[in-house]
């Protein structure tokens, strides 16, 4: 019987439908995956236990074609069920925190867009020289300053050691 306290479950009408289906048809009849609660015994408190089946209901013909017995055959897939179930959740669960960290990193680059474009301001319109270098002895980045007071363009200044524009007296103090 279905269990009283699962207002939602319909296994017992399905499989009545399943079996009148055989009857009618005289062929076998597949049902899909049933919820169907088992009462445990008083013993394990007599609450009900969900499992997952799998019916397939085959018609017994006598010679004239009558159906005469139905075979119900039934097979446990609770755990193939719950195991579907969890990894639907961990999907599901995934797919929200990809969600989350792509507007996360969307919000950051943003927000690294408008810093860089902040900065390149700064960088354009200061009459200070103003440069990014990096240890590999080379201007990344250098302001107009350097253009206008310097007379070397950005990419000369850019594609050569950074030493090469300094005076020879002074290279020792630079480096």
């Amino acid at each position: 019987p279905d269990n009283p306290n699962d207002l939602k479950t319909d296994s017992v009408s399905n499989l009545r439908s399943s079996l009148m289906t055989v009857l009618k048809d005289r062929a076998p009849h597949t049902m899909a995956i049933q919820k169907y609660d088992i009462r445990k015994p008083e013993s394990e408190g007599g609450q009900f236990e969900t499992r997952y089946w799998s019916p397939v209901n085959s018609p017994i013909l006598n010679s004239q074609g009558e159906v005469i017995h139905i075979i119900l055959r039934v097979e446990d897939v609770t755990e193939f069920v719950e195991k579907n179930r969890l990894q639907e959740e961990l999907r599901s669960h995934m797919n929200s925190e990809i969600f989350n960290r792509t507007q996360e990193l969307r919000e950051a680059n943003y927000k690294l867009e408008i810093l860089n474009q902040e900065m390149d301001r700064f960088f354009s319109v200061s009459l200070d020289m103003l440069c990014i270098s990096s240890s590999d002895g080379y201007f990344k980045r250098v302001n107009p300053a350097f253009e206008t007071i310097l007379g070397f363009t950005a990419n000369e200044m850019c594609t050569n050691p950074y030493l090469s524009f300094i005076h020879p007296d002074d290279i020792d103090k630079t480096k």
